[in-house]
Order: structure tokens, then sequence, then C-alpha cells
């Protein structure tokens, strides 16, 4: 069977062998000895191709020395089958795992009656039911055995065992002879032994070698012709002879669960590279999507916002308007308009600093009358709207220089004592029947040089709790000022005159019952682009209007408009041009505020809710004695909650427009009713609805010694309907909020102008035909996607933390394929004789590189797993924290594209890893190898 002829084999330069010719016969047990160096184990490479030669082996009348690499492995693998001295068997795997090795590589038929045949053959060698112990486990003669299964697994031609009994002791030696014994009544066996006597006894076939030459050969018995082992016949061969993939990720996982610490550190930097990448794709998708889709739950939906293209918030100037300019607004509205008054906008004390006094004229005597001063003349009160009685007798009209006066008693005390008369209204009024009694204001300016006396007759007096001057004429104050005392004039309210005696005259109209609906109609009237429309208050009625509820105030201001503002009528034409546009929030800078650039919309100013007044009073008394910046960090009291818009992202209260979306209830009536959320409705603590509610919130703040003074008022609302919402929110009609501070609060008109205007969407996905439509067909104003403008702006930061971290990523992953270089190397040092094994096993280098290719892989795709749940585990602690922040519901959102680019990566770095060294792992030289 196996021809050797003319065979040499040198090392450097000392012949190993020298000339051999023999013929071995086609089976039976050949045993070659002699000395130490004489050339056994060299001769026993070169029949199996393992080192290069000099001569010809034919084996079947193939010449191997003919043969190229791969076609010598296959020769092995098919014709071979080795039993080394020391086992050379994969420690870390089962004996099945050994056995099955070189046949599911070599052959293809079911995976029964592999582990039949294996099991057939560990019967033949004694090691029945050990299929499943892992070798390293096993006893020396045991391991062995199991290197003899495995030469037998592919049914060999030749079996080459080199010392088998060489670790083993007697018995066990025997035991292995024994079992050679066996196999070479089918095959060739070929061992190599330096134990003559025990070798002599079961050999067939004896070389004795010496010095590199057979010196003798000779037959001693030969056995009968060959037998069949009872073991399974193998099936097909493989078309394409491979390692088979389960063996390699089993035999990769032992190898690494060995090494523990240095895998674990393999992991943990690959995963810190893939990590990168994949954080840097999930800022791009999942994470920047959740932002996204946080803020657009803050507003419901996408939303376009109208702003003005100069939207400063610097304080617009006050100009009165004319009379004739107010005649028309009172002639539009006379349903609404009682009739126009004027008012002088005058420190009156310092007008007249050194006389300001009303004094009696009676023979010729000067008697002041107390507390009147002229102050009463710009204050005083139209004859209609008397209220009590009028003595001596009720007058429709009076001469401009005629008065009525209001005295409280001690000034009719006063009053009767001057006139030497009974001190009692009976005596008074019979004494003006029958009497005239002449009053003058006496004025001095010292510093000014000027005086003046101003004489008025009294008919009449009222008697109530405050001192007052009532006319008919409704422009009396006009006509005693600039008439008779011929002080000039200006409609400039606070810009300074070079004359400090100019007053400033301010037009208004005394409304009817129905106030409020008639600044809500001049809001939107074309006419409200020309006029701002104030309420009367303290500041222009010092005295009149001291601590008295603003809605009890029945005189409007009108000022010129000198501010850039939206005016409400334009919403028509807005919608009108776009159906998809609904109702907008109408945004201005002191009472709902909208900056679209940073979606940040809610209530200028800190408002505070609770069904509990007292409550609420304690948090306002607080708020009015303490330092506050505008953002309220205290710890509320349960069943109070605050809302502005800097808290709105935090569930604070906020405001939206009513869609008649009712769960239960009913639409508000009026500026005194609202429906709210279900989650404010339970968040208050509610029990039902037709509930009084009450807003605490400031109409102004004054800084005195860097402190922030609010002057706070209560305003009670009454709850008519509920709608479904997750936020803590009031709803009402759009213009609802600029009403409720300037009505309700007291907050000046000039600060509630409109500068933006946030429309809803009744379509979403439209809202670039929305914005294209709203650019076209008004482009005096700015026109801005708030979201868009916010996704643009997490788009460019989540690009710029994703380039820092693919940077990042990218140095990781340099260190990750060094440091798994590193580690594949001390791998091939380690797995040297393995690979080497394998090699004499008849794996072909190409095969022989998978051991070092999946144990890239494995710690590559491991690390690939590890850093998955970092990247899922990261992307939800990001979803809660911006769910938190931004208080939108949480919704966990993971997007699985995010782990590709991990996984494209870890399979390159695993690659690119092995490529480096799979030219160390061709360079094994298996012979020595498994010498080391």
């Amino acid at each position: 069977m196996i021809k050797i002829r003319n065979l040499f084999k040198n090392y450097q330069d000392k012949a190993v062998l020298k000339c051999l010719n023999y013929n071995f016969p086609s089976r039976g047990l050949c045993i070659i000895y002699g000395p130490s160096g004489c050339g056994k184990t060299t001769l026993l490479n070169c029949l199996a191709g393992l080192i290069p030669f000099n001569g010809t082996i034919e084996i079947n009348k193939t010449r191997i020395e003919s043969l190229s690499d791969n076609e010598l492995s296959l020769l092995r693998l098919k014709k071979y089958g080795f039993v080394f001295q020391d086992f050379k068997l994969f420690e870390n795997e089962t004996v099945l795992e050994n056995l099955l090795f070189p046949l599911e590589t070599l052959y293809r038929f079911s995976k029964e009656k592999k582990k039949r045949k294996c099991q057939d053959l560990l019967t033949l060698v004694g090691l029945t039911n050990k299929d499943n112990q892992i070798v390293k486990k096993l006893s020396g003669g045991e391991k062995q055995r199991v290197a003899i299964a495995r030469a037998l697994i592919n049914d060999p031609q030749v079996i080459l065992a080199d010392e088998p009994t060489g670790a083993l002791d007697e018995k066990n030696s025997h035991d292995i002879m024994n079992i050679l014994k066996i196999v070479a009544r089918k095959s060739l066996v070929i061992v190599v032994s330096h134990d003559v006597e025990l070798t002599k006894a079961y050999a067939d076939y004896i070389i004795e070698m010496d010095n590199g030459i057979i010196i003798k050969t000779y037959e001693q018995r030969i056995e009968e012709k060959g037998s069949h082992l009872p073991v399974i016949q193998n099936g097909l061969i493989n078309k394409h002879i491979h390692i088979p993939d389960s063996f390699l990720i089993k035999h990769t996982y032992h190898n690494l669960k060995q090494k523990k610490v240095r895998t674990a550190i393999c992991y943990s930097m690959t995963s810190l590279g893939l990590i990168g990448v994949g954080l840097a794709f999930a800022l791009s998708s999942t994470i920047s999507t959740n932002i996204k889709e946080a803020y657009k739950s803050i507003v419901d939906e996408d939303s376009l916002v109208f702003s003005l293209k100069n939207n400063e918030d610097n304080n617009a100037s006050q100009y009165s308007c004319s009379f004739y300019q107010i005649q028309d607004i009172k002639e539009k509205y006379p349903e609404y308009i009682e009739d126009i008054g004027i008012n002088y906008y005058v420190n009156f004390e310092r007008f007249f600093p050194d006389k300001n006094s009303l004094a009696i004229v009676k023979e010729h005597k000067y008697s002041v009358l107390p507390n009147f001063s002229i102050r009463h003349v710009n204050d005083f009160i139209w004859l209609d709207d008397i209220k009590t009685t009028v003595y001596p007798e009720t007058r429709d009209y009076l001469e401009n220089d005629q008065i009525i006066i209001g005295l409280n008693y001690q000034s009719l005390v006063d009053l009767c004592f001057e006139l030497q008369i009974e001190r009692t209204i009976k005596s008074l009024s019979t004494y003006l029947k029958h009497h005239e009694l002449f009053v003058y204001f006496d004025l001095i300016n010292d510093e000014w040089q000027y005086s003046d006396q101003q004489l008025l007759q009294v008919v009449g007096f009222t008697l109530e709790n405050e001192i007052k001057i009532y006319h008919s004429n409704h422009l009396w104050n006009e006509y005693i000022f600039e008439e008779r005392m011929r002080f000039p004039i200006t409609d400039s309210i606070d810009l300074k005159t070079n004359a400090p005696w100019t007053m400033r005259k301010m037009y208004y109209l005394k409304t009817k019952e129905n106030r409020d609906e008639l600044i809500n109609l001049l809001y939107h009237d074309k006419i409200g682009d020309e006029f701002i429309f104030e309420i009367a208050n303290e500041t222009y009625y010092p005295w009149l209007y001291y601590d008295r509820e603003i809605s009890q105030i029945d005189r409007v201001f009108v000022f010129i408009n000198s501010s850039n503002k939206i005016p409400l009528w334009h919403i028509p034409y807005i919608k009108e041009n776009d159906a998809n546009l609904g109702e907008p929030l109408i945004g201005n800078r002191g009472g709902f505020i909208i900056y679209p650039e940073n979606l940040m919309i809610g209530f200028a100013k800190t408002m505070y809710i609770s069904n509990n007044v007292s409550k609420l009073e304690e948090i306002i008394d607080y708020q009015t004695s303490n330092y506050n910046d505008g953002f309220y960090k205290e710890d509320l009291p349960d069943g109070v909650l605050s809302g502005n818009y800097a808290n709105s992202l935090q569930n604070g209260v906020t405001f939206s427009v009513f869609k008649d979306n009712l769960l239960f209830g009913r639409p508000p009536d009026s500026l005194d009713e609202i429906v709210i959320s279900d989650q404010l409705f339970k968040n208050l603590k509610m029990k039902n609805i037709e509930e009084t509610l009450y807003i605490g919130t400031s109409k102004k703040e004054v800084a005195i010694n860097n402190t922030i003074i609010s002057d706070y008022v209560i305003v009670p609302l009454k709850v008519v309907g509920v709608v479904s919402s997750n936020k803590n929110c009031i709803y009402h009609n759009n213009n609802w909020t600029t009403l409720f501070y300037q009505c309700k609060v007291g907050v000046s008109a000039f600060d509630l102008q409109c500068n933006n205007l946030s429309f809803s969407l009744n379509n979403p996905h439209k809202i670039n035909d929305s914005f294209s439509k709203a650019e076209k067909a008004f482009p005096q104003y700015k026109v801005i996607n708030p979201l868009k403008d916010i996704n643009e702006s997490i788009d460019l930061v989540c690009f710029n933390i994703s380039i820092l971290l693919i940077i990042f990523s990218s140095m990781a992953t340099i260190i990750s394929i060094l440091l798994l270089t590193i580690c594949n190397y001390i791998y091939i040092l380690e797995a040297k004789k393995e690979i080497a094994l394998a090699r004499c096993l008849g794996i072909n280098k190409k095969e022989s590189s998978k051991f070092l290719l999946f144990h890239s892989l494995m710690q590559c795709l491991v690390s690939f797993v590890i850093a998955s749940f970092e990247l899922f585990f990261i992307s939800l602690l990001a979803n809660f924290e911006i769910s938190n922040i931004l208080s939108s519901s949480f919704n966990l959102s993971f997007n699985p594209l995010a782990i590709i680019p991990m996984f494209i990566l870890s399979l390159i770095i695993a690659l690119f890893s092995s490529t480096i060294m799979s030219g160390r792992i061709n360079k094994i030289n298996a012979i020595d190898a498994l010498k080391a």
C-alpha cells in the first residue's frame, strides 16, 4: 500500500533519513523502533506529508510529494488516523465533540448516525457512556482511548501512532496495544515506540532503525485476513471540506470562558467603541425623535406662529386720542357707550403746593371747607351717576359755574358752622333754597408766581361717605382747566414737556354695564389698529379708584396706538386663506406669552389656582412679602397649582382654545366661566363642576431696594365643563387670556397688544403647505413653525454630538482593534497546539484560520450584544429624563435600526483584526507546534 523509495530528509546539514526504501503492507500492526534520534518520528511525519522530504512516497499509487498543501490535508483527513504520545485532544471539549470534529468535517449524513458511530467506537475502545465527559477530566489511559477512537472515526486506511503508550502505565499500555491490534486487522497501523518488549508482543511487522537507515525488518506473524470493525459506515463525503461551525462556536466559547478577565476587558473596550456609534445613530433617530415628540405633546399638535417682524418689548408712547376720534367710536357703539369724559393726568398736589383749597364766600369772610381740593374738579362725578338724595332738590342740568357737592357728615357740620346755621341736612337745604352759596378754589404756586381763584355756586349737596363734586356737563373739568384757568394742554401722557405747568389730557369712554363685551369688540374691530383701550385705574384716578375692584370701573381711556401689533381682525382673513388653520392662541407680553423660537408658551405672570381660597391667600401673602425672580420653586401645598411660561414644560397650568370636546358640562358663556382639563380637575381634587376656582396673579410688579413687590389680585372663576387632557389646562375662547388680564386682573392694555398668533393645524401633515401659503399671503408677518425650528435645532445639536460620538467611537474602535489584535496574538500562542492538531488531522490552512476568525467574531458579537443592551438602557433612561424634563407622557421608543451600524462595526473589527493575524496562523508549523 505504502511504498517509499530513496527517501532522504535533512535538517540543516544533518541527514536524518538516508535513502530509505520499504514497502508497507496494506494492513497489520507495524512497529518501528530504534534509539532516540534515529529518525523514527521523522519517517512517520514524512509518511503523513507533514514535512517536506526528498525521494518518493507512494500511497495507493499516489505520490504525495507532488501534492499541494490542500491535497495533502485532504489525504490526511481521508486516509490517515493519528494517535499521539500526549493524546493531542481538544481538552475543553467533550469526548463526543472530539470525535465529531473530523467526522463532520469530511462526511455528510444524519446527526443521529454520526453520534451512533461515535458511540460504537467508544464501545470498541472501552469508553461506553463517556461521550459527554469533558476530555480534561479523563485519565491518561482514557484520553489515549479517545485518541484511538478519533483516529478511527473516518475509516482511515493508515493509523500513525507516535509513542502511543509513552505516557501510560503498564496496564493501560497493554490495553492500548490490544486495541491497536484489533484495528490492525482492518487497517495498516504504524507504531513508533521505544518499548521494544511491549511492542514485539503485539507486532505483525517490525522495522528496526538506527542512524537514519532501516537496519532490519522482519515479520513475526500475520493475523487472519482483515475483518470489519463493529461500527456504522460513514456517509457521503462533503463537497466542501470545512470545520463545523457548531464546533468552532463551542470551542471558542470554552476558550473565552477560560480567560475571563482578559475577555471581560476586551468586551468592555469593544462595546465602548460600539456604543459610541450606536448612540450617534440613536441620537438622530430614537432620542431626537422622542425629544421632538415630547415637545410636540406640549402643544398637542404642530402649529404655525404669526409673529411681528419687529417684535420688540419696548413700551409704546402714550398719546391720548382727540375728541373727534373718540366721538367716532362712541357713535359706532352707542349701545355700549354712555358718553365721553376727560381726565387730566396731573399731580395737583405738586401743581399747587402753596395753596390748594376750597373756600366759602360769605360776607367777605374767607373760610376753608376742609378736605376739598382742585383734584375734585378733575375727579368730578357725572350728575347722571348720583345714587343718593340731592338736597334741597334734584337737578337735571347745571350751569358751568354751578356745582353740587357731596359731603360726609363732618363736612356737613363744618359747612353749617361756617354758615352759622343749624348743623342739619334740613337747615342746609333751607339755606340753599333762600340764599346763594358761592365757593372758590384758591390756588397758589409761588415758584411759578401763579395764583388763581375760581368762583363756583353750590346749588345742592348730597350726604355720603366721601366728599365729591357733581356736574351735568360731562366735559366740565375741560371747561374749568382750559377755558377758565387757561392751562396749556398736551396729549402726550408719558413725555416730559418744557413747561412744567402743562396739563396732560386724556379722553375716556364711560361704558354701560357691558364694558368687557365692548373691549372684546374693540380688539377685533379695525378701529383697534388706531387705538389702545385702557381701563381706568388708580394710576389715572388715584383717589376715585383707590382700592376699588376693576370690575366696577366703567371708564375706558382711549390712546393713540403707537405700538407694533397684530390686529385681531386679521384672524378671519388668515384662516380664510388656509382652511387647515384652526383657532389661534393670542400671545402678548402681559397676559399669555408666546416665544415661538424656543416653544415657551404660558402665562406671562405666574398665576396660582386653587378651589381653596385660604390656601391661595397664604401663597399670595408669601409672594407679596418675599423676593421672587419670576421662577417659583417653592413647594406648593396640596390643592394649589401654579402656571407661567417657564414651568409650562413641567406640567404647570396653561391655556388652550376650547374646541367643543367636552367630557361633561357645557361651554363657557362669559369671562367669569371656564372649562378645565380632567387632569386639572383631578389635581385640584374637585368633586363636581359648577364649582368656583380662584386664580391669584399679579397685575404689576414694583422693584423696591432690589426686591420685587407684586400687586396680587384673586379672581373667582366658575368651572362649567371638563375636557380630556393629560395637561393642567384652562380652556376658553382665544381672546380670553387678554380680556381676563385686562378686565379681571387690571394689567395695562399696553402690555396686552397681540404680538404673536399661534394657529393649531387641522391636519398637521400639511404644515409645509400651510407654511408656504402663509408666507406668500402675509409677507408683513414672520411665519414660524416652532416645532420645525426646534427640530432643526435638535437635529443640529444631535448631529454635532453624533460627530463627537463618532470621533470618540473611532478612537475606541482603533483601541478595540489593537486590543483584539493583541488578544488574538495571545490566542494564537495559546491555541497553537490545537491549530496544529487540526492541521495534522487534515484541516488545511484556510480552514484552520477559522479558529482565529470565530474567536474574533464571538468576542465582537458578544460585545455587540452588551452594547445593544447598554444602548437600550441609555435610550430608556434618556427617554425617561426627557419625559420628566418636558413633563410629557413617557413612551418607550427604541429604534432597532440604531443597532445595525453597531453590528456592522463589530463585524469590521472582528474581520480586520483576524485578517491582520491570519498570516501568523498560516506560518504555524504543525510538527513544531505539537512538540512545543
